[in-house]
């Protein structure tokens, strides 16, 4: 038995930073075991109006790695796939038993494929076991961490085209200078109940708390300053309030919740993805990244930073 590729299948609704580091994280188990790698954006919600490639194209260029391959189209990940079920290869399906049809209605061949419930079953993930197959593929799920230890380093399959960087550090006019990255998710109504502009207590309480780790930050690292950054822009200035920082441009960032957004006004969509992205580099350009535990600025992380970001657990009710 020789194992052939790995697939990650981001499912359609996640977010961008869920997609990105689980892309990230799944690519560094490929390399490790000397496979290629396949994922895709297709059907995600900031790739609809411009399509997977218009997408990548707008943003990102491959991260090449010496001797390893890992390509993000969905036209690969269909060949890859179509090639295990001609050969009828021997495929492991790694996901969630909550969502058993979500595979198999893409990829039919997957019905008979051995599956992996990611979380009970977890400690069976191994090299060793994962070459008894041809071909691994993940169902949208993020690796569990105690994997990562024969992962080896971690890089985005991904990295900014230098010419959009530019252009997000003259839009701050930020030239060549270090500074925070102050970042707080404001939610999609599950951790935060949709509130508009964050007015709680206890919100106020955590951007309170996140502001204050970033003062600490930017002396520690004699940063120049704090930029502030969410997915909700009053969120942002109440955090520029709080750490005496500036908001990264209220033009520049989303003024609503991801979902509602990007779908709330097609024939601009690709303008809105631009501001998550925006938001998006400002973070991965940052000497630290400080904020709300999320995938959004922990993904970010990969792109930029070197050093683990500081994120404190989310606002919950």
């Amino acid at each position: 038995m020789s194992l052939k590729a790995i697939v990650y299948r981001p499912a359609r609704g996640v977010g961008f930073g869920h997609t990105l580091f689980a892309m990230s994280h799944y690519n560094a188990m490929a390399r490790a075991l000397s496979v290629p790698f396949f994922s895709t954006f297709e059907g995600q919600i900031y790739s609809l109006h411009g399509g997977e490639q218009g997408f990548i194209d707008t943003f990102f260029t491959p991260e090449i790695v010496s001797g390893h391959r890992s390509e993000i189209s969905y036209k690969a990940v269909k060949s890859a796939m179509r090639s295990a079920e001609q050969a009828n290869e021997k495929v492991l399906l790694i996901g969630r038993e909550a969502f058993p049809k979500r595979a198999p209605n893409e990829f039919p061949f997957l019905k008979t494929a051995e599956k992996l419930e990611y979380k009970r079953d977890r400690d069976k993930v191994t090299p060793e076991y994962l070459k008894d197959f041809n071909l691994v593929y993940v169902d949208s799920v993020q690796p569990d961490m105690s994997w990562l230890e024969w992962f080896g380093p971690i890089t985005a399959p991904l990295k900014f085209q230098e010419h959009y960087l530019r252009q997000v550090r003259e839009t701050l006019n930020l030239s060549s200078r270090p500074y925070i990255a102050l970042h707080a998710r404001h939610g999609n109504g599950e951790y935060l109940d949709g509130r508009v502009s964050g007015e709680s207590a206890k919100y106020i309480e955590f951007l309170e708390k996140i502001a204050q780790s970033a003062l600490t930050k930017k002396a520690e690292l004699l940063a120049e300053e704090i930029i502030c950054l969410s997915d909700n822009a009053e969120t942002a200035k109440t955090l520029a309030e709080l750490s005496d920082g500036r908001v990264a441009g209220a033009d520049n960032l989303p003024d609503e919740a991801f979902q509602k957004f990007v779908r709330s006004n097609p024939s601009q969509a690709m303008q809105r993805v631009g501001k998550i992205m925006f938001d998006f580099a400002t973070l991965a350009g940052a000497q630290h990244i400080v904020g709300g535990e999320s995938y959004f600025p922990r993904a970010a992380n990969l792109l930029g930073a070197q050093d683990q970001p500081t994120l404190l657990g989310l606002y919950v009710n």
